[in-house]
């Protein structure tokens, strides 16, 4: 008897080894290509400001609603010349935030204070899933 309980034990072990190895792992390509893109970038207008001596760029940041995110700074790209983010509001460098329900943030980006700004310039955001870089466009004519 015990000999058939041993055998029934080996056999669907062996069964259910060998379903686990032929179940190929699948995944969800519309997440993993979300996770590979985690933010969006798009500026909503650029102030020059006197009194404070900086460049301000209003973005807004769009996220998969529920997930979290991180940026760690910023980069204004003016005519190949790169220059470092003095502050962001809106979220914190370096800290992860979490999308609300319609995965929008707004955020500005303060620079050091320029000028003449051209349509291929550019802002990157450095995320922890890599660099999200988005054209200033159509946004300069509202920094004269």
């Amino acid at each position: 008897m015990n000999t058939l309980k041993l055998l029934c034990a080996v056999v669907l072990t062996a069964i259910f080894s060998g379903l686990a190895a032929q179940t190929p792992f699948r995944t969800n390509t519309a997440f993993n290509t979300a996770l590979k893109n985690p933010l969006h970038v798009r500026v909503d207008k650029i102030n020059n400001s006197n009194l404070d001596g900086v460049t301000r760029v209003c973005c807004t940041l769009t996220g998969n609603p529920n997930t979290s995110s991180r940026v760690d700074s910023c980069t204004l790209i003016l005519g190949g010349q790169a220059y470092g983010s003095l502050d962001i509001d809106g979220v914190d460098f370096k800290r992860y935030f979490q999308w609300e329900e319609d995965g929008q943030i707004p955020v500005e980006v303060d620079f050091p204070r320029h000028t003449g700004f051209k349509p291929e310039d550019k802002i990157v955001f450095h995320t922890v899933s890599g660099d999200i870089s988005t054209r200033l466009g159509d946004k300069i004519k509202q920094q004269k």
